[in-house]
């Protein structure tokens, strides 16, 4: 992948080439399974790349199948939570075959990362779109009104833990004269597709890759639960489905946050994604090494834009001149 020397440069493998290579066996998947149904659980799915298994059952089978115990907690925002009082324990004979085990506790919840703009005072009623960052002025700053590439015929996958309203995408594409869009939506591990609290990430990532790839032949916006599961099952799916050779995401989470069994587990579909020729583009967060708002001077950065096998993508802040066509930008570092 990167020496342009070597005759397999950018030879990338398929899902199917992936999965033979490098997945694991089916001998050891039924393996598992069969030992998750003597403890009452059910594999409902194996993913393509057999990576990834989900599994359902009562907490009483879950506790037994790892020999563990989850109780519920609530947290300082009031929110109920659960979690094991003890790392998940597979048989010896098993153990080695399993690097993560994800869902025996929901305290890490992803945040998206934009920042909004404080503003002295209220908008003025004769404010309109163009007084702020309109497509042309984004191109334009940064060069891109002078190059002939618009995307045309790519694909874009979003990777996105809440909905949008497909109106309000309609409407940006009409206002600014932009190409309807081709929006397809994979809803992932029972999301729904609804815009919720944190819509306006997805149709701000919707919108700035229309205002800089016109172009595009489709957007893929992959929607998956806010919780461990929920993310490895949506980059599961957009690796399996090996649609889009770009990915982006706006969404994480400080390393401290999660286990590192859970960033091991993320890191092999990351690869898989790189030995597919898929670029991973991730926001490093808003707040530079210092990325837990819970612990602000602990040092730990962003997932998964920290991971080895993703485009880290940081934050800036950019300010136009119109009266001279200059541009001055600075980067965000440990300010939330």
């Amino acid at each position: 992948m990167q020496d342009p020397r070597d005759p397999l440069f950018r030879q990338y493998l398929s899902p199917e080439q992936f999965t033979e290579r490098f997945g694991p066996d089916e001998k050891d998947v039924q393996e598992i399974a069969d030992h998750l149904a003597r403890s009452g659980l059910t594999v409902s799915k194996v993913h393509p790349n057999r990576l990834v298994l989900d599994v359902e059952g009562l907490t009483s089978a879950v506790e037994g199948a790892f020999q563990v115990q989850v109780h519920n907690y609530r947290l300082a925002d009031g929110r109920v939570a659960h979690a094991a009082n003890a790392d998940p324990i597979f048989p010896a004979t098993l153990a080695a075959r399993v690097k993560t085990v994800a869902g025996l506790n929901n305290f890490a919840q992803r945040r998206p990362h934009l920042v909004r703009e404080p503003r002295a005072q209220a908008f003025d009623v004769t404010t309109k779109p163009e007084d702020f960052m309109t497509p042309a002025k984004i191109k334009s700053a940064y060069g891109l009104d002078t190059v002939s590439q618009t995307g045309a015929g790519e694909t874009l996958a979003l990777f996105e833990l809440d909905g949008y309203s497909a109106s309000d995408i309609n409407a940006y594409a009409s206002y600014f004269n932009l190409p309807a869009p081709n929006l397809q939506n994979v809803l992932v591990g029972g999301a729904t597709g609804a815009a919720g609290p944190g819509a306006i990430e997805v149709t701000l990532d919707i919108e700035l890759a229309l205002a800089v790839a016109p172009g595009l032949a489709k957007i893929m916006v992959y929607e998956g639960p806010n919780s461990d599961q929920g993310v490895l099952d949506t980059y599961s799916r957009i690796a399996t489905d090996n649609l889009a050779k770009v990915v982006s995401t706006s969404w994480g989470l400080s390393e401290d946050e999660d286990s590192t069994a859970f960033l091991n587990g993320e890191n092999t579909i990351f690869q898989q994604m790189a030995a597919q020729g898929q670029g991973l583009f991730a926001a490093s967060g808003d707040s530079g090494a210092y990325d837990d708002p819970a612990h602000p001077s602990n040092l730990s950065v962003d997932d998964p834009a920290s991971q080895p096998y993703v485009t880290a993508v940081g934050g800036t802040s950019l300010t136009l001149n119109a009266a001279n066509n200059s541009r001055s930008e600075s980067a965000w570092s440990n300010a939330a």
